[in-house]
């Protein structure tokens, strides 16, 4: 559902009439007090919220949905003369602003990109959940959409047997993500004993280090 939040109640009225006539569940109030009472109990998807009204402005409402509903997406609609404001709201948290008047098609187009980034954000959160709960990659640390990528293919092998092949620059961190392989892995050799199974066994050696012994096999683990 996406909340409307404008003390121009005809405005807000046509709003949620024209997102309702493309397909979207639209509701309208005229005042923030009213928006969060109206969040507390309706699954609100995203809020467009006027950013001048009496009392509690679009300010107010970013300011505390930023502290209560993080990841709820707020849209500002603002007049011309206050863009400059409108886009200070996005650095505190907004998702974005549009101008009036405005056409409903604009609208739409920016609740779509919203909702999408959100449901991107959720997803990810999920896999972030789902890792944690079925992995440990205590080692491994970072939030980028890249770094989220590479944790989804290490969980893509770990129940496999393939080989897998490791490429990056010196620094990377390729052997901390062959660790979290080797951690995670349900590998088992048949005839290896119990020490090399999941998380027992480990034998770390560098290109240089096989290169210096004059390509000789590593000497064999002991147990």
């Amino acid at each position: 559902m996406i909340l409307i939040v404008d003390d121009e109640v005809r405005l807000g009225e046509v709003t949620a009439a024209g997102l309702q006539a493309q397909g979207l569940d639209a509701h309208a109030v005229d005042n923030v007090a009213a928006a969060l009472a109206f969040l507390d109990v309706n699954p609100v998807q995203l809020v467009l919220t006027d950013l001048r009204m009496p009392g509690l402005g679009g300010r107010d409402l970013v300011t505390r949905l930023r502290t209560a509903r993080p990841e709820m997406p707020v849209v500002i609609m603002t007049a011309y003369a206050s863009v400059r404001d409108a886009v200070a709201l996005i650095r505190e948290g907004a998702f974005d602003y549009i101008s009036k008047p405005f056409e409903i098609e604009d609208v739409v187009a920016t609740i779509g990109r919203a909702l999408k980034l959100r449901e991107a954000e959720e997803d990810n959160r999920r896999l972030r959940q789902e890792l944690r709960d079925k992995f440990d990659f205590g080692r491994l640390v970072g939030s980028s959409a890249a770094f989220q990528k590479v944790l989804k293919q290490i969980t893509d092998v770990c129940d496999s047997r393939a080989t897998v092949l490791l490429q990056g620059e010196s620094g990377t961190g390729k052997e901390l993500i062959a660790r979290a392989i080797h951690d995670n892995s349900g590998r088992t050799v048949s005839n290896a004993p119990s020490s090399w199974r999941r998380g027992r066994w480990w034998r770390s050696a560098t290109c240089r280090t096989i290169c210096s012994r004059g390509g000789r096999s590593l000497p064999q683990p002991r147990f």
